[in-house]
């Protein structure tokens, strides 16, 4: 009787580890945004390379969450609110000296270009920073592309920010603005999905290039991050990461 009830106490104590550790990671809210290829929602199904293989890291650390608990917010909404609310996640987001401090981190997951882009018709050549400051510059609110664009020196008068990426294309395609910064690949991909000819538009400087992570609150246990980063690498080294990026861009 000792024996098995020591044995029962033993497998408890091999056993009760695993569940609490996982348990922070259930607890996480998921953010992204319309961000396609990397994350976007399409008939009630949230998709996407950062998504899918966000999908695949929580399988492999045994979470319950799924793909159907990933919220799709405005970007400034999610950026606000994994700065404030504990046990938040938002993705993707680039990681940048900014926001290195404010945010814990798993990734790389994605490759991102944010670039200028202009209407042909515009005939906007851009050699120099400076060159930036007569223009009428479209932004996401608290995205990428507005910091850099500031960094740059842009007056703050001369960005208008939007909420979402297709306000940003119709003010453009109106000429309400004269360039618009954000990921390259996504901006023609609403460019195309406003009914537009991408082959009207064309990107006319590179403003920032790096990589697309998920971004976790401040107070977020290193263990869970210990746990996704470690499955994130795991995925990458079986081939499955690629495969997944594949089939978003090419």
């Amino acid at each position: 009787m000792q024996k098995k009830v020591l044995s029962l106490l033993v497998a408890i104590l091999f056993l009760f580890p695993l569940t609490a550790s996982s348990q922070p990671i259930n607890d996480l809210v998921l953010i992204t945004e319309q961000y396609p290829p990397f994350n976007f929602e399409i008939d009630g199904k949230v998709q996407g390379i950062t998504v899918d293989v966000l999908v695949k890291l929580l399988e492999k650390t045994g979470s319950t969450l799924k793909r159907e608990d990933i919220k799709v917010w405005p970007w400034a909404r999610g950026y606000n609110k994994v700065q404030t609310k504990k046990n938040t996640c938002l993705f993707g987001m680039t990681r940048n000296e900014k926001r290195e401090k404010l945010f814990k981190w798993v990734g790389p997951v994605a490759p991102t270009k944010t670039s200028l882009i202009a209407r042909k018709d515009s005939n906007i050549k851009i050699q120099s920073d400076k060159d930036l400051y007569p223009y009428k510059i479209g932004v996401i609110r608290d995205d990428i592309g507005e910091q850099r664009v500031l960094d740059l020196g842009v007056p703050p008068a001369s960005v208008h920010a939007e909420a979402k990426a297709e306000s940003c294309v119709n003010i453009l395609n109106i000429k309400r603005i004269d360039l618009w910064a954000y990921d390259e690949i996504t901006a023609m991909w609403f460019i195309k999905g406003a009914g537009l000819n991408t082959s009207d538009f064309q990107a006319v400087h590179t403003i920032d290039t790096g990589y697309m992570y998920y971004a976790f609150h401040i107070d977020t246990p290193d263990e869970t991050i210990q746990k996704l980063q470690s499955a994130l690498d795991e995925l990458k080294s079986s081939g499955e990461y690629q495969k997944i990026l594949d089939s978003y861009l090419k």
